[in-house]
C-alpha cells in the first residue's frame, strides 16, 4: 500500500468512507491511490488543471494498478465534475483565494456534496469567513505538524439554512472578551473553536509559535515605526491568544 504524508494522512482521515472520492489538485494521485488501496472508497476521480501532474498521477496510478478506477480528468477545479458524481471532494495544498475562487465557480457542485475536506495553505482566516458566510458548517478540524510546518484540514459540509450566520464555528468565545473585539472583529476567524475545546496540543503550540512571530513583529515595529497603526491590532491578536491560552490551555 502507498504511503501518505502526515498531511495527507490527516485529509484521508477527515474524508472517511464512501463511495467514490474526488481530488481537486490531484498532483502525483497519491491520496485517491492511498484511498482505494485502504478500502476507504471504491472509485475516485483525480483532477488537476495541469496536464504535467496528471502525467505524474495517471503513471503512479498505473502501477497500482487502479487504471480501471480512477478516473483522471484536466479540470479547472470541479468544472468537469458533475452534481452528484462523487460522494466526497479534497482540495489539498492551495492558498486560501485560489481555495475560494474553486469554491465559488464550483457552487452547485460543492452544495450538493455531503463531504468536502480542504488543507489550505495560507489566508486562513480570510477562507474560514468566506465559507461560514457562504453556508458551509465546519463538521471537524485538525492539524499536523510536518516537516517544521503547521498544516490545517477542514472538513465541510454546506447547509443553507445556516447561510451568512458567520457566528456558528466563527472562532473561540476568548476572542469576543473584550470591547476589542469591536475593532477587529474577523480576529475570531483567525482561530478554531474546534481545536481549543478539543484542547489541541499541536494547536496549542501552532498559537505560542504565532504568539512569539506577533511579539517579533512588534518589537521590529516599535524600533523602526513606533507611531505605525498596525500596532494596536497586533497587540490585541496577542490579546486574544492570550485570553485563548487561559480559557483552553491553563
Amino acid at each position: 500500500m502507498i504511503s501518505l504524508s502526515d498531511r495527507l494522512s490527516m485529509v484521508s482521515s477527515l474524508l472517511g468512507n464512501a463511495n467514490v472520492i474526488a481530488d481537486v489538485g490531484c498532483d502525483h494521485g497519491y491520496l485517491p491511490i492511498y484511498l482505494l488501496e485502504s478500502g476507504a472508497y471504491s472509485s475516485a476521480i483525480a483532477m488537476d488543471v495541469n496536464e504535467g501532474p496528471l502525467c505524474k498521477a495517471r503513471e503512479n496510478i498505473r502501477l497500482h494498478n487502479l487504471s480501471e478506477r480512477i478516473d483522471i480528468r484536466l479540470s479547472d477545479g470541479v468544472s468537469e465534475l458533475n452534481v452528484g458524481e462523487a460522494d466526497s471532494i479534497s482540495i489539498c495544498g492551495m492558498g486560501g483565494n485560489v481555495m475560494m475562487h474553486i469554491l465559488q465557480m464550483g457552487e452547485t457542485v460543492f452544495k450538493s456534496t455531503s463531504v468536502i475536506v480542504i488543507q489550505p495553505q495560507s489566508e486562513y482566516a480570510l477562507l474560514r469567513k468566506y465559507l461560514l458566510e457562504k453556508g458551509y458548517v465546519f463538521d471537524d478540524e485538525d492539524i499536523v505538524f510536518e516537516d517544521g510546518k503547521y498544516y490545517f484540514a477542514w472538513k465541510l459540509h454546506y447547509d443553507k439554512d445556516v447561510s451568512n450566520k458567520t457566528d456558528r464555528d466563527s472562532g473561540v468565545a476568548a476572542c469576543d472578551s473584550d470591547n476589542a473585539a469591536l475593532d477587529y472583529p474577523d480576529v475570531k476567524f483567525c482561530y478554531s473553536r474546534l481545536l481549543c475545546e478539543r484542547g489541541d496540543k499541536v494547536y496549542r503550540d501552532y498559537i505560542e509559535s504565532y504568539r512569539e512571530s506577533l511579539n517579533k513583529s512588534i518589537q521590529n515595529i516599535q524600533s523602526h515605526s513606533p507611531g505605525n497603526i498596525k500596532l494596536e491590532q497586533l497587540a490585541h491578536e496577542c490579546s486574544t491568544i492570550d485570553n485563548i491560552m487561559d480559557k483552553y490551555y491553563n
